[in-house]
């Protein structure tokens, strides 16, 4: 099973779980959350394939194209993957003449990764596009709505980043406790 199904069924096993009236707040806000970057992953997928670019391959160039001539550890950092993953990426993408691996003068067992002119060229028009369509995405918030939804993933992002679980313990699978009178489910309407 692929993360990607992976993370389906785990969604798909919340919904089963809850009803509208009794799902927790932070179970609604992450299935929607998870929900939005599924589709707006998808439409960003369909553009990058008219550029033959997987969404992956598009980040190296995205992050390359701001600082060229990383290393391949520093790249995985910035795309949060593991390092075994860009080179993988970075194997497609050097095939493509878009990418070369040039040793390190500083570190001879590291390599450094470059755009080639091929590279940067097709990262100076796919990358202004692909921000065009992130705009484009996003204008369904008013430009204050969207100041505040980067506030909240940035306070939640630095959240994460102190849990200890994030070192890679097992969580406790989610139990219900009993709800106080504040948490009672609410008649609104669910969305």
């Amino acid at each position: 099973m692929t993360a990607a199904e992976k993370t389906v069924y785990a969604s798909t096993i919340f919904r089963a779980r809850w009803t509208t009236a009794t799902v927790p707040a932070s179970i609604a806000a992450w299935l929607r959350l998870l929900r939005v970057v599924k589709r707006i992953q998808r439409l960003e997928s369909a553009s990058l394939d008219r550029w033959g670019l997987t969404l992956p391959q598009f980040d190296v160039l995205a992050q390359l194209a701001a600082r060229d001539g990383v290393s391949q550890q520093t790249l995985a950092d910035r795309l949060l993957v593991t390092k075994g993953n860009v080179c993988g990426v970075l194997d497609r993408l050097e095939a493509r003449g878009l990418v070369a691996r040039r040793p390190d003068p500083n570190d001879r067992r590291a390599n450094l990764v470059v755009l080639t002119p091929a590279g940067r060229r097709l990262a100076r028009r796919v990358v202004p596009e692909h921000e065009a369509l992130i705009v484009r995405l996003l204008g369904g918030l008013a430009g204050d709505d969207q100041r505040e939804l980067l506030r909240l993933a940035r306070t939640l992002d630095r959240s994460l980043r102190a849990d200890p679980c994030d070192s890679g313990c097992v969580a406790a699978p989610f139990l219900p406790r009993a709800r106080t009178a504040s948490e009672e489910p609410s008649n609104q309407p669910r969305d």
